[in-house]
């Protein structure tokens, strides 16, 4: 007796079932990639601001041990005299002033760029960090050049600490904005909601650091 033994093949999907799939990952994928997008650019700015409140800490420690008290006399990278902005790129005077406290500037990576290392670096910069070694200014030598020469000097340094500490205890007091800024990001790093809004990162003298949609840009 012959018995015959049937196969069952397994159904395969349809175009019609492989264009629904396609789709469905494709909406899934599109809803995730804000949220991913938005969860990276938290993370970022997070990093950046904890290099702030690094510096900004290395910064009182230098004036507390080595500098009577004294904010370290550097220019901004807005300094009016183009051989004072050269100095405020990079940092140069800055770290190695408070190198002690935080390192020393970037080194060249060999391929003339500058490696990134924090938290000298801001993790959303793409420009500054890798060009110069640097993505912060120093904002508070923005106020510290001397009004003849345009030259940032010890004596105004040491106007603009009374000056930050006067302010300090005057929004203290009153609960008004934290001011005035110590170091700021250089460039617009960070974007936020609504999308193509960009701000800056910035610690303040009292060391508490925010963020802000007040939109930087120098071109190097």
């Amino acid at each position: 007796m012959m018995h015959h033994v049937t196969q069952h093949r397994g159904r395969g999907f349809t175009l019609v079932e492989a264009l629904i799939v396609v789709s469905l990952v494709f909406t899934l994928i599109t809803i995730a990639a804000p949220v991913l997008a938005g969860a990276r650019g938290t993370a970022q700015r997070t990093v950046c601001l904890s290099n702030l409140r690094q510096l900004a800490g290395a910064t009182h420690l230098y004036m507390d041990i080595e500098n009577r008290g004294v904010l370290p006399a550097s220019p901004s990278v807005y300094a009016a005299r183009p051989d004072e902005r050269r100095r405020a790129y990079r940092g140069e005077l800055l770290l190695d002033q408070l190198a002690d406290f935080i390192g020393g500037p970037s080194l060249p990576d060999g391929a003339g760029g500058f490696a990134r290392k924090l938290p000298h670096a801001c993790p959303a910069d793409t420009t500054y960090a890798t060009k110069i070694g640097f993505s912060y200014d120093f904002h508070a030598g923005l106020h510290m050049e001397e009004p003849l020469t345009m030259r940032v000097t010890s004596e105004m340094a040491r106007r603009v600490t009374t000056f930050y500490m006067n302010g300090e205890r005057i929004a203290s007091r009153t609960a008004s904005p934290r001011l005035p800024r110590l170091f700021d990001d250089i460039g617009p790093y960070h974007h936020a909601a609504p999308p193509g809004t960009q701000g800056i990162n910035a610690v303040y003298f009292d060391t508490s650091a925010g963020w802000s949609r007040v939109p930087v840009h120098i071109e190097y």
